[in-house]
């Protein structure tokens, strides 16, 4: 997956543009050894849209870009708190990124573009996905039965940074649960905001802040 992202980073893409859409989708075992060890890319522009689509072994990554629009920018509350997000049951705490976290990401995977660099930043979209992907057994999967999950047992970003952002590609447990995942972006996501999951199906979860603010969607297929 991060060598995925490292070919993003490295496509002749402007670097202050930002993902609208990303789609990763997981290669059959039985595809091992069709490609070489470096992704093949291809990229596409159509006025200041920009399609990006690369695949190796492991699988595949297709994001639209669009340039970056800081007049839609909304600043959501720092607060953990729900307040006026509907029915709690259906939501599930899911956590924030710190600064830290997310420049840490940027360094790993060689994204340059300066929205993810100041200590206000916005948090790359490949690591929202590389992190929904990580937490699906342990926090998504396993919580969504039981409804709101507790604070006391929120993914700590800190503590699973060294996974998320570590020199290693290895696939995590879910290899064999989820096979793709798809998100499009509706707003920003600001490092330190705590993040919420609210479930519109059986598969399909949509982001949020504490104060109702739709940040994403996401879309899984599993095995």
């Amino acid at each position: 997956m991060y060598t995925l992202f490292r070919a993003m980073t490295a496509a002749d893409i402007p670097k202050d543009v930002v993902i609208a859409s990303l789609a990763w989708r997981q290669h059959n075992p039985s595809r091992a050894g069709v490609y070489d060890k470096s992704p093949e890319t291809k990229v596409r522009c159509r006025g200041n849209r920009y399609r990006f689509f690369a695949v190796d072994d492991e699988g595949s990554l297709e994001a639209v870009l669009v340039p970056y629009d800081s007049s839609r920018t909304i600043l959501p509350t720092s607060t953990a708190d729900v307040t006026s997000v509907g029915d709690t049951e259906q939501l599930i705490r899911w956590r924030s990124f710190s600064p830290t976290v997310v420049h840490a990401f940027t360094e790993a995977v060689g994204d340059a573009n300066p929205i993810h660099r100041d200590d206000c930043c916005i948090v790359p979209g490949c690591l929202l996905l590389a992190a929904f992907y990580e937490d699906w057994p342990s926090v998504i999967q396993r919580n969504n039965e039981k409804g709101l999950l507790s604070e006391s047992t929120t993914v700590d970003s800190e503590a699973v940074s060294g996974e998320l952002v570590g020199s290693h590609t290895e696939m995590p447990t879910t290899e064999n649960v989820i096979k793709e995942i798809r998100i499009r972006f509706r707003n920003p996501v600001y490092a330190d905001t705590p993040l919420f999951l609210r479930s519109e199906g059986p598969t399909d979860y949509t982001v949020i802040t504490a104060d109702g603010l739709r940040l994403f969607e996401v879309v899984t297929v599993s095995a």
